[in-house]
This record gives C-alpha cells, structure tokens and sequence, in this order.
C-alpha cells in the first residue's frame, strides 16, 4: 500500500551521536512483505511535466471526490488579473482589468516579498503594465506561476504585486481587504513555502539527498549518499529497497506557532488566511511538493496521509479548519436571541476564533498596520457563521456575541522582552499589541460577570473588518481598585494589591520594565512602560471583573488606567461619559484557587469592597 513504509529508529549509539530514523520501501509492493509498503521516490529536479502531470491527477481526484471544495465560490476575477495569453500559444503576459461580472478559472500566487527581487505595479508603471510585461523582468517564482498555470490549461494568474497598484494607498487598501475573497474564489493557489523570495523558483532543484552516516551534530546534514539493498521473496524474485530519512510534513500538517516553523511562507502573517480560504494548493517545499485541498493532504513521496495526523486528529490545520467551519455551522442557535448570555452563546465559534487568533499572532507582519487587515478574509467569513440571517458584530478583532470571553487575551511572548503596541487598533483588541497572545481553555466554561451596554468603532475605510481609527466599548460591572507591586532589585512585576493588601497576578499587555530617572536625576526607580502609560511601584489602577469560573473558582478581569489624554481620546471616540470612566487597558488579571487547596482564598473575595460601575474603554 502506497505510504505503508517501514521506519526504523537506530539506537545504541554512542554519546554524542545522532539517533537517525530510516524509512525502508519498495520500489513495487511486495505482497509476501506487507509491513514493507510501497512508497515514491522524489526526485531533485522537479521537471515541469511530471509537475503537471501529478497536479492534474491530483485537481481530477479533487473535482471528482470532494464537492465541499467546488461549494461557495464565485467565478468572477478580482479587480486585476495577469492575463498569460492563449494556453496553446506563445506567452503573451499584460495586466488585463475584467469588467465587471466577467469570469474565469483563476490561479492564486502564495509567496514571500523578501527583501529583494520582486516586481510591483505602481502608478508610474500601470499603463505600461497593460501593455505587456516583459518575461525577462519576471523573477523566478512568478516565471514558474505563470508556466504551472498555462501548463493545467488556465489564463489568468493573481499575483499581489502585480494586481494592486503599490504606491497607490487607496488602491491598496481597497484590495487589501478582497484579499480574502481572491483566495477563496481562486480555482487553484500556488505556495512558494520554502523560499524566502520570488527569486528563488518554483521549478529548481530540491533538497532530496538523504542521510545514511551518523552525523556527530545535535541535528544531521544532508550529504550525497542514498542506500539501497535488494531483497529475496520466496520465488527468488528481487526487490530493490530504498532507504532513506522520511521526508519532513510537520510544518504543513502540525498546527504549530510560527516559532517552531522553518518554511518562510509559513511564518508570515498575511499567509495565514491565503492557506486556509484557498480551496485547493500546491505547495512547494524545500523536498517535494505537496497537494492540500479542503479535504486531504497528498505528497510526491506518498507517506503524508499515513504518518502525520496533527494532535486536533485531523491531517493539517486547513482539513481541522474545514471540519470545525462544518460543525459550527449546525450548531444549535437557540440563544442566539438573547441580549448578552452568562457563557459563550456560540461557544465552538469564539473557541475556534481564539485559537485561530493565536496562531496568526506568532506569526510576522512588515507593518503592524496590517495587523486587522491581514486576518479580515477570516473575519468575514467568521461574521457569517451565527446560524442567523444577521451578521455577527466585529469589534477591532473580537465580536461582540462573545465579547466579555474575548476581551480576556493575555500577551505570551515568546522571542522578545520588548512588547510593542499598535497604535492603529483599540487596547481592548489583541491586535493593539505585537506579540503572540492566548485565552486560557478554563474561561470558556466561565460566566460573565459584565453587562456589555453599548460598543462603537469607526472604521478606517468603510469597511468594517479592517482597520479602525476611533471607537469604544461601555461595560458595567464590579471594579476594584489596586496598586502596582514591583521587585525592585530584579525589575519584575510582582502582581496587584487590593484595599485589603490582598494581592492577584497580573500579566502586563506589555513586560518592559526599566529604570526611571526623576527629573534632577538624582534617583531612579523601576518604570513599567504600556503604551502612553509610565507606571511606577504603587501606583493606582482599576481592575473590572469580567469572568467567574465556578467550578475551578477562576477568575479573569480587565487591568485599566485612566486615559492619559482624556479630552483627545473622548472627542476621537465619540464619547460622552465623564473623565473618571474613561480607561485604556493595560493588563488581565487571573487566579484560579481550586477547592483542594484549602488555604487559598477565594478569588470573589479579591473583589471585597469593589463596587459597580460604568467604565469606557477607548482606543488610544
């Protein structure tokens, strides 16, 4: 059976030396041999007709097997589109702008900018753009997207760069938020995963050389040698058996952060919705190439489908992503009705939100503008799935459904002491910040100890999933207030102190804490730096309680200071309460205090002597 390989691991080596795992397979089954199943073997040069040939067995299977991946799109091309000429005839490369309704098969470009190598439209160079384009001042990767494309029989080609007038702001922002819908639409999208740039190619020569020395390193190098043995069945006939390290799928079949992933693409922040939305895709990798549709994943080598099933059970992200969209869509919606229930009233969708959100902020992003903008295709198709004719109401990244559960992100950083803020989204948002955030599993079974009582944010364009300029949130609930405890001699925050002398852990939305001279720089303290905030050892804060899990006694609460600039902030957000209420966020607060531990206090008893409040939560 194609992909039943045998692995085996050596060990009994000597200190210091690495402990290979091999993969043993047949160049024909071997029915006498079961446990040694049948696998391909790839090839360093990937030529373009057995890339052809393999796409189109892989695209008929798809069209024939998976009708979920020929559901909800639409043929109509995008804004602009390369048109590449007849498929039969010499390439003939320009810009082409469709009218409007006119359709076609399309291919999607997936790849790295880079720093170097690309080729862009601008408004100095559009007109001559429709004209033509010159093959020569194509860099590599957009020659072989172009070649794959004429080769399955297609004559449009979406390339980012070339579509989307670059120095044009409005142009850009514009087709920035369709981003989304191009992928979803496009017949096929191609994924330059393993380089860094468009200079690299798609059609060149791979990294299939296989380890068969041990390697004094931590990690093995590749080298030059293949193994290969035969193999005597009971009628004397002869098989060959390769030998070989088993070609690496985590990074296209594990859900992994953007940390542990070594494909460049992968690493990207835009390129997350470009996977995911795209119906079928070709990646290319650094070994092989590889077929993912919204129903399976097929490689070269055959070996994808067997070995690696991702921890979720599913085979990669995009097949758990497909599955999740499909149980949430037939989830009971009979509270949708209700003006703010007490637990998630779409609780698969804002869990799976939350856990989408988490992996797109491991990822990177040139701009952190683009923080909204990039995840906006997400969000649209997001906004369509409560079960009701109703869209859902986002707000800068949260949604207003579920908003007391999403509102307690915490920062979890992972590479880097230095937190930044985003100036372009709400300090409610997780996208006010430039680090990975989570939300802890246990809140989803909490119960809101907030009433929302009014929401309003002002896009920055008109449309509402990208970024905004002004808004806020009102909520009413239990507020205590506290002071901020440092370590002074190791610069670290100790957490808050209630009236009581009660203290509570705090995670800062930011953890850069240095020393602060006063103006005669006569003395220094330690300083925690967030956002427009300079907080010093006993300093004032207000903490809302926003969550009460009962069960686990856990409990999460916004950490707020006043508005530095109350007057500016008031008149950009549409305010009319009055100063004292007026609040960036700064922080969470958590504590769990489990019932076996019996001399833990409650943490409701934290919240002594707190008292209600309406509180407004503005963007910086």
């Amino acid at each position: 059976m194609l992909g039943q390989t045998l692995t085996l691991m050596l060990d009994d080596m000597p200190p210091g030396k690495y402990f290979p795992i091999l993969e043993l397979f047949p160049e024909k089954s071997i029915p006498e041999y079961p446990i040694i199943g049948r696998a391909e073997e790839v090839r360093e040069q990937l030529g373009i007709q057995s890339c052809l040939d393999l796409s189109r067995r892989w695209i008929e299977k798809c069209r024939e097997e998976h009708p979920e991946c020929e559901a909800e799109h639409s043929d109509e091309l995008p804004t602009r589109v390369l048109d590449l000429g007849d498929c039969h005839g010499p390439v003939n490369l320009r810009l082409h702008e469709p009218t409007p309704g006119e359709g076609a098969k399309y291919v999607a470009l997936s790849y790295c900018w880079g720093k170097t190598g690309n080729l862009t439209t601008t408004k100095a160079t559009i007109s001559d753009r429709k004209r033509g384009i010159s093959w020569d001042l194509l860099p590599n990767s957009f020659r072989d997207a172009v070649t794959i494309t004429r080769g399955l029989g297609m004559r449009y080609l979406w390339i980012d760069a070339l579509c989307i007038v670059q120095d044009d702001k409005s142009d850009w922002e514009r087709e920035a938020l369709k981003m989304g819908q191009v992928y979803e639409n496009a017949f096929l999208t191609i994924a330059t995963d393993a380089a860094k740039d468009p200079t690299r190619g798609i059609l060149r020569s791979r990294s299939t050389d296989l380890v068969s020395a041990f390697i004094e390193e931590d990690r093995p190098t590749r080298n030059s040698k293949v193994m290969a043995f035969t193999l005597l069945d009971s009628q004397a006939d002869v098989h060959n058996i390769r030998v070989r390290e088993p070609l690496d799928h985590h990074d296209l079949v594990m859900p992994r952060s953007a940390y542990e992933i070594t494909y460049p693409l992968m690493a990207r922040g835009w390129t997350l919705q470009e996977r995911l939305l795209s119906r079928r895709t070709l990646h290319f990798t650094e070994s092989e190439f590889v077929w993912e549709c919204k129903t399976t994943l097929f490689c070269e080598c055959g070996c994808i489908s067997r070995d690696f099933i991702g921890l979720d059970g599913n085979h990669s992200p995009k097949v758990g992503f497909e599955r999740a969209m499909k149980e949430i869509s037939i989830e009971s919606a009979s509270r949708l009705d209700q003006a703010m229930a007490q637990y998630p009233r779409t609780k698969a969708i804002t869990m799976a939100w939350t856990l989408l959100i988490g992996g797109y902020s491991t990822r990177q992003l040139t701009y952190s503008s683009d923080k909204l903008p990039a995840i906006s295709g997400m969000a649209r198709k997001f906004s369509r799935m409560n079960n009701s004719p109703e869209q859902r109401t986002y707000l800068a990244g949260l949604w207003l459904e579920d908003l007391p559960w999403l509102l307690c992100w915490r920062a979890f950083q992972f590479r880097s002491d230095e937190l930044t803020t985003v100036s372009s989204a709400p300090t409610w948002s997780w996208a006010s910040l430039d680090t990975p955030v989570i939300w802890d599993h246990d809140m989803f079974e909490a119960r809101s100890q907030v009433e929302v009582v009014s929401t309003y944010t002002s896009p920055h364009r008109q449309d509402f999933l990208g970024q905004v300029k002004s808004g806020k949130i009102v909520l009413k609930g239990r507020v205590q207030k506290a002071t901020l405890k440092f370590d002074v001699s190791h610069s670290t925050v100790l957490g808050l102190q209630n009236i009581l002398g009660e203290r509570i852990s705090f995670v800062p939305d930011c953890n850069t804490v240095s020393p602060l001279s006063d103006g005669d720089n006569k003395g220094r303290s330690d300083m925690l730096q967030l956002g427009a905030f300079s907080l010093t050892d006993g300093d004032e804060v207000s903490c809302l309680w926003v969550l009460h899990n009962i069960e686990n006694d856990g409990l999460w609460g916004l950490v707020l200071a006043s508005s530095p600039d109350k007057s500016i902030s008031r008149s950009a957000s549409g305010c009319t309460v009055s100063d004292s209420t007026v609040f960036e966020r700064i922080g969470i607060i958590t504590h769990m205090s489990y019932k076996y531990q019996e001399d833990e206090v409650s943490s409701i008893h934290w919240f002594n002597g707190s008292k209600e409040k309406i509180i407004t939560i503005i963007v910086r």
